[in-house]
């Protein structure tokens, strides 16, 4: 097909990447990957894309009183 191989652990963390990027709650993800605390998850799959440290930065704006 064209792919280029990789371990199924690599596409196990990508699908957590994106779905906390789609903004499911790490205690969701936690649960959905089995893991024994949701320190782990936060750990391994825990890092911010661009789009969420922007709205995150927005929330801090409205919550200031800015535009």
């Amino acid at each position: 097909m064209g792919l280029p191989r990789m371990r199924w652990h690599h596409l196990r963390h990508g699908a957590a990447s994106l779905l906390l990027d789609e903004g499911v709650p790490l205690s969701t993800l936690t649960e959905l990957l089995g893991h024994i605390g949701i320190a782990i998850t936060k750990d391994t799959h825990g890092h911010l894309s661009e789009r969420l440290q922007r709205q995150a930065a927005q929330a801090m704006d409205r919550a200031l009183g800015g535009s």
